[in-house]
């Protein structure tokens, strides 16, 4: 069994400020934290000390058989991605 230490962020961070803000200017609706039990490869940058969330589109199946996504919700994700690109640089 594998295993890595849990990694989190501070919610605070103005980078993932600026995230939760590109998110719910595209969105309209407030983007909330929640812990999951699973593994990413955020924890690599985490332990950089590099702030790091999990976020994704609308979706079900997750590596299922019948996983599927929402493209309306890709195109979502990828104009809040692009916005905070731009409000970073």
């Amino acid at each position: 069994v594998r295993h890595s230490d849990p990694c989190s962020c501070d919610p605070d961070h103005p980078l993932i400020g600026l995230l939760r803000e590109s998110l719910h200017e595209v969105n309209g609706v407030e983007i909330g934290f929640k812990r999951a039990n699973y593994a990413t490869d955020a924890r690599c940058f985490a332990h950089c000390t590099t702030p790091t969330v999990t976020i994704g589109v609308s979706q079900d199946g997750c590596h299922g058989e019948y996983e599927w996504v929402s493209l309306p919700s890709v195109d979502r994700m990828t104009k809040a991605l692009v916005l905070f690109c731009s409000r970073v640089m």
